[in-house]
């Protein structure tokens, strides 16, 4: 069976009004690790992921797009770092090819396309993603789809996480993953905002 990627990220890919946040636990609870909150942006016809910090702080900002191949990140804006602090307090970095997490997913059959972040100092990456598992049920959401995300830019070491993304709502479920490394953290389940 295939499963759309349209229908299991937020709802805000084709220019839904509205925001979803979702807040991701220490394992113990005690406090928030970091968020997302997902809208669209009319500027750019893409749907923000912003994702902040365990303070609260603004860590990144995803710029996705659904288009004919499937959903893509195509710009990425991070706090600027280094020398890029003169020119603004943010760094955009935009991907032509972009970071292409697929379109339809079937369980068991990964997809993966390569990017490459455009400027002079471009890295060329690659990216995985695959439907490990579907869910009728999890953690008290119905529909659920795990993937697993994978980037390695460079020719450097895999890296990415796994996430269980409930139809029509989105990420409801997040684990830091490094497949190649055996290295996975603990699963965190979201607390769900909507606007």
């Amino acid at each position: 069976m295939s499963y759309s990627m349209l229908d299991y990220w937020p709802p805000f890919l084709q220019g839904q009004p509205g925001e979803k946040t979702f807040h991701y636990p220490y394992v113990d609870a005690s406090a928030t690790a970091f968020s997302w909150q997902f809208f669209w942006d009319a500027k750019t016809s893409s749907m923000i992921a912003r994702q902040t910090n365990a303070d609260g702080s603004w860590n990144s900002d995803w710029f996705l797009q659904w288009r004919s191949n499937g959903l893509v990140e195509w710009r990425d804006d991070t706090p600027a770092t280094g020398l890029a602090r003169l020119l603004g307090p943010k760094q955009t970095v935009t991907t032509n090819p972009p970071i292409w997490w697929g379109k339809d997913l079937n369980i068991g059959t990964p997809v993966a396309a390569s990017c490459k972040q455009t400027g002079l100092f471009g890295q060329w990456g690659y990216q995985v993603v695959g439907a490990e598992a579907h869910y009728d049920t999890w953690n008290g959401f119905s529909d659920v789809l795990q993937i697993i995300s994978q980037q390695e830019w460079n020719g450097g070491q895999f890296v990415g996480w796994r996430g269980w993304f409930a139809k029509g709502i989105g990420p409801v479920g997040h684990q830091w993953a490094s497949v190649p490394n055996n290295v996975f953290g603990s699963v965190q389940i979201a607390q769900v905002g909507m606007v």
